[in-house]
């Protein structure tokens, strides 16, 4: 507070089912929202570090609230361009504030904004693979039976991302509880699962319509939720791609972003690649550079005596 004002705000807390390093004990700042002040922001980060480090942890990450599912990272780049829906929008002056309280990056992600020729071109790319043997069976989710299928998306889930940054073990009910909203916004082919030769389930795709902009209008304003159902979205967003290890590199891959290509072709629209991890190879990169990235920063916890 800087007298009545409210100038920022964080979060400190610690997650039991975190996975860590060998003798490394990984606390979480969240939350976080500050004005463009190094004193207001060292000392609400000094603030979260003083109470990780009582509790016995040796390194502070973030920004992270809570777990992973709740949300995560600051944007480092790309301030120019439109918010897509569930992208991590901050400040530009954010990094610079976490980079002079002592932190540095510990992982990073990538997004790119897909014209319409983008898409051609990654269609065109993929073709030429997807004329060979096909690896998986492509199937869509049921969105008329979520209790069952989220309850079959489980596994598959905890499988690709155990190995995602910030991975902590939930169950399925959990899982549920965070992932089941997002459904809303898929439509039929936009959730799909890949099934090898034997029919067990290897891997999954899912994206939806960005609603973004209708979001924007309302405001928060519940009043305004018919804006929602009346928006024409015009841009898809390819959120997760995921295959068991062993597919990796086969023609499952590619039969898994054809099933949200093709929807996005058909449409004639624009698209996101959302969110990718840095250094990762993706078809994304046929449009080039990256249009935005984002961060998630650390700092080990000295002892202050």
């Amino acid at each position: 507070m800087d007298e009545d004002k409210v100038v920022g705000r964080i979060l400190a807390s610690i997650d039991s089912h975190y996975v860590d390093a060998p003798d490394v004990r990984t606390g979480h700042f969240g939350y976080f929202e500050c004005i463009d002040d190094r004193r207001v922001a060292d000392a609400l980060l000094a603030q979260a570090e003083a109470w990780l480090r009582a509790k016995g942890m040796t390194t502070a990450h973030g920004p992270l609230n809570l777990n992973i599912m709740m949300g995560y990272r600051i944007q480092t780049s790309g301030f120019d361009t439109d918010p897509f829906l569930g992208e991590p929008r901050s400040p530009a002056y954010y990094q610079e504030l976490l980079k002079s309280a002592g932190y540095k990056s510990v992982s990073s992600w990538s997004s790119w904004n897909l014209s319409r020729e983008n898409m051609q071109l990654i269609d065109r790319t993929m073709a030429p693979v997807l004329k060979k043997e096909h690896a998986v069976e492509i199937q869509s989710f049921d969105l008329h039976n979520l209790d069952k299928e989220i309850w079959d998306f489980y596994p598959l889930a905890i499988d690709a991302y155990r190995n995602n940054y910030g991975y902590a073990k939930v169950e399925a009910e959990e899982l549920d509880l965070y992932f089941r909203p997002m459904t809303q916004f898929f439509s039929p082919g936009t959730f799909v699962r890949a099934v090898d030769r034997s029919g067990k389930a290897v891997g999954f795709t899912f994206g939806y319509w960005d609603m973004a902009e209708a979001f924007i209008a309302m405001n928060g304003d519940a009043s305004k939720l018919s804006l929602i159902s009346q928006f024409q979205p015009k841009r898809f967003l390819f959120h997760t791609i995921a295959i068991n290890r062993e597919l990796q590199g086969t023609t499952g891959v590619y039969q898994l972003m054809d099933a949200l290509t093709q929807i996005t072709i058909k449409a004639d629209a624009e698209a996101m690649g959302c969110l990718v991890k840095k250094a990762e190879r993706t078809v994304f990169d046929k449009a080039g550079a990256p249009t935005r990235t984002y961060e998630v920063f650390a700092k080990e916890l000295a002892d202050p005596s």
